[in-house]
């Protein structure tokens, strides 16, 4: 499984990376075949969101690392180094900007699965 983070270098530009989740064979319940299971990330909170139908904004850097998931419609986002890509439906996005440039983004009528992780 692969998904995509938005992450910030020295100088403060963002860019994008791919990164391929790494699945380690695991018990996750007795009496069933292992699992792939990736390392735990802690999470402090979880919510939806819903943009109206002409939401675009500016570049802004995200205010902590979150995980979002895109559950309907696209979003278009836009890294400081000008790379742009597109995120469908069940597309997983880490956002992991703080303190820099920021990234914009356009996601008009778009819901999302936003997850607010720790460290």
């Amino acid at each position: 499984m692969k998904y995509t983070r938005l992450y910030a270098d020295a100088d403060g530009e963002t860019h994008f990376e791919d990164i391929e989740a790494d699945f380690q064979q695991t018990e996750f319940r007795p009496g069933v075949p292992l699992f792939g299971v990736t390392k735990p990330e802690t999470a402090t909170d979880v919510f939806f969101v819903h943009t109206p139908a002409e939401y675009s904004d500016d570049y802004h850097p995200t205010p902590r690392r979150l995980l979002i998931v895109v559950m309907t419609g696209e979003d278009t986002i836009t890294a400081s180094d000008g790379e742009i890509r597109r995120f469908g439906p069940k597309d997983v996005v880490l956002i992991d900007d703080m303190g820099s440039k920021g990234h914009k983004s356009a996601a008009p009528n778009c819901e999302f699965m936003f997850i607010g992780l720790t460290g």
